[in-house]
């Protein structure tokens, strides 16, 4: 086992700083290749690079989670005590991102020139962290920590959405339309299917499973009451968030496209859902 597996805190210290490399880098190569780039608003710049963070940290980590859990026998040991160091480091990656980007949220209320984000989307962050957090501190819940992975499968998809309509495509062209069904379908399995199971796990295993048998002192209960609770809060989070997806898609689809529209429209909502 490498010292970073053995200590993730400098990898995400080190994964904060190489997601600003990254939002940096973004500025420079998209300011260079695209006209849209150039004439959007510093706000909507700083939007754009953001999610390019965000498909980076989401491509690697879900990729990463899936390759061990499919990979990785230590994972299938236990839903409880299965301890992988090799999964370890995507944790490790996605604390990182959600520390940066609860960052930029932050900044973003204190910049009145930035796009405005809601108290759900920070509610969401420390729900995220304090689940990853977890199996970071005891070496333990791998599987489903890593399990919760999967749900950054659709964070690319929705960021799809945005960069559509900083390319002025239309909310009625076939593209846009595609990558909204796509989206649903994916958060619906890969965010409200996947965390409510591992909620409903969370709570068998760690109460009525009798193999389990995970409480033998007050102290295990620091780990075997906030880790059902948490999960069962983000399977809330993600119902609701797809509930949103919904209600947005079906006032979509009731509006009729106006035929003088340019293809552009207020970002100020994009912020919603970022992670």
């Amino acid at each position: 086992m490498t010292l970073v597996e053995e200590t993730p805190y400098p990898l995400v210290l080190l994964a904060v700083l190489g997601f600003g490399l990254v939002h940096a880098t973004s500025h420079v190569v998209s300011a260079a290749v695209s006209p849209f780039y150039r004439q959007l608003p510093r706000a909507r710049q700083t939007a754009w690079n953001n999610r390019i963070v965000s498909i980076v940290h989401a491509l690697v980590v879900a990729a990463g989670a899936s390759r061990v859990l499919w990979l990785d026998p230590t994972v299938a040991h236990s839903f409880v005590y299965a301890y992988s160091p090799a999964g370890t480091v995507y944790l490790a990656c996605f604390m990182a991102f959600s520390v940066y980007d609860l960052c930029v949220l932050t900044l973003r209320h204190l910049d009145p020139t930035a796009l405005r984000v809601g108290r759900d989307m920070v509610l969401h962050h420390l729900v995220a962290i304090s689940i990853v957090s977890l199996p970071l501190l005891t070496k333990q819940l791998s599987h489903p920590s890593l399990l919760f992975l999967i749900n950054e499968w659709s964070t690319p998809l929705l960021h799809l959405r945005y960069f559509l309509s900083d390319f002025q495509v239309p909310k009625s062209h076939w593209l846009c339309r595609a990558n909204e069904l796509a989206f649903a379908v994916v958060f619906f399995f890969c965010r409200v299917v996947l965390n409510t199971w591992i909620s409903v796990w969370a709570v068998y295993h760690f109460f009525l499973d009798p193999e389990t048998a995970y409480i033998h002192s007050p102290a295990d209960l620091i780990v075997a009451i906030p880790a059902p609770l948490l999960a069962s809060a983000f399977a809330v989070l993600n119902i609701y968030w797809f509930v949103v997806i919904i209600r947005k898609a079906v006032a979509s689809l009731r509006k009729a496209p106006a035929p003088q529209a340019n293809g552009s429209h207020a970002d100020g909502k994009s912020s919603k859902k970022t992670d």
